[in-house]
């Protein structure tokens, strides 16, 4: 399973952090967790989020704890989370059976794994055990190489969407006038 993992899609509210932020909670990270996903990162495991929630709410609590660069894709809308993390994965050009995704309410892990057959489902409370045994067996990857090719390849995606057609993206990118 170790070498198999390449993405680990996290929830936000009662599954990162403590609290539910639309509800104006004070959000406070689980113990281990920020620590949990920076070695995620060392070991080229790339974090995702799909969380329903202001998207600029949950950027500004997650910026504050250090943690917003570590994330690529984020996906925080109040959209289902199944058809979601389908197109974090597409976005991303993953496969299911590479990613885990983990949640705390066990109707958004049915729903994620309905639309997503051979992903990992993990509630909140199993993650740490599940990890623990994963990063013994994983390579190091000290400069987060992975996570800047994920990020490279969002920015693309970003710039391809202002753009009206894949022929006026090709022009403006290789054929500048």
């Amino acid at each position: 399973m170790a070498n198999k993992i390449k993405l680990v899609i996290w929830d936000l509210d009662n599954t990162l952090w403590r609290g539910t932020l639309a509800e104006g909670d004070e959000p406070s990270l689980f113990p281990g967790r920020a620590e949990l996903i920076k070695n995620l990162t060392s070991i080229g495991i790339v974090n995702s989020i799909c969380s329903k929630n202001d998207f600029e709410d949950a950027k500004e609590v997650l910026s504050q704890m250090g943690l917003w660069d570590y994330f690529v894709f984020p996906k925080i809308s109040f959209a289902p989370k199944g058809q979601t993390v389908q197109t974090i994965l597409d976005e991303m050009h993953l496969r299911a059976a590479n990613t885990v995704f983990i949640d705390d309410e066990i109707s958004n892990l049915q729903e994620v794994l309905f639309y997503n057959p051979e992903i990992t489902v993990l509630n909140q409370a199993d993650c740490e055990k599940f990890f623990s045994e994963l990063q013994i067996a994983a390579n190091v990857d000290s400069d987060h190489s992975r996570l800047e090719q994920y990020k490279q390849l969002e920015r693309k995606q970003q710039e391809k969407k202002s753009f009206s057609s894949n022929e006026e993206f090709f022009i403006a990118k290789f054929f500048v006038l």
